[in-house]
């Protein structure tokens, strides 16, 4: 490199076989230098067209990967808005359902009503009957006996034996 600058200050005649010798090295690495870049340039052809290549599957790709994810988008709403569609409907079938148990707690409450009704209907009817009817003296003393164990055995009976009771009455 030294001799090269040394040699391009002076004119060609002046030059010396040495001179002469570092320009022909130069020329000769400028060859050799431009047929690595000329194989660079025809090998970057190649090169570039398989790059080009791996970007056009990439692309292919990216599409394909996109449309699946639209796809999943879409199957991801329609499941939100089934769930939701879920949810309201479990939502009515909760108030539905406190709906139907105050109901049945306000049936409950009538059927206790009209059970004390029919109670109270039986007990004066007994009385009625009793009153239509005098027992004798030693009979009377036995029904006394007997109505005592009666309403023992009614208070002790539990609320279901006494609704069966009342129905059947």
């Amino acid at each position: 490199m030294d001799a090269l600058k040394a040699t391009l200050k002076l004119k060609v005649e002046q030059r010396t076989a040495f001179a002469q010798r570092a320009v022909a090295c130069t020329e000769e690495a400028f060859t050799k230098h431009q047929a690595f870049l000329a194989d660079r340039v025809t090998g970057a052809a190649a090169e570039e067209a398989a790059l080009g290549a791996a970007v056009t599957a990439s692309e292919e790709k990216l599409r394909v990967a996109k449309e699946k994810l639209t796809e999943l988008d879409k199957e991801d709403i329609d499941l939100q808005n089934a769930w939701v569609d879920l949810d309201n409907t479990a939502f009515k079938a909760k108030k539905s359902a406190e709906s139907l148990d105050a109901e049945a707690k306000d049936a409950l409450e009538d059927v206790a009503v009209c059970k004390a009704a029919v109670d109270a209907a039986i007990v004066h009817s007994k009385s009625f009957a009793a009153l239509c009817d005098p027992p004798a003296p030693q009979q009377a003393a036995v029904a006394e006996g007997e109505a005592e164990h009666t309403a023992a055995a009614e208070a002790e009976a539990t609320p279901m034996e006494t609704e069966a009771e009342a129905v059947a009455a």
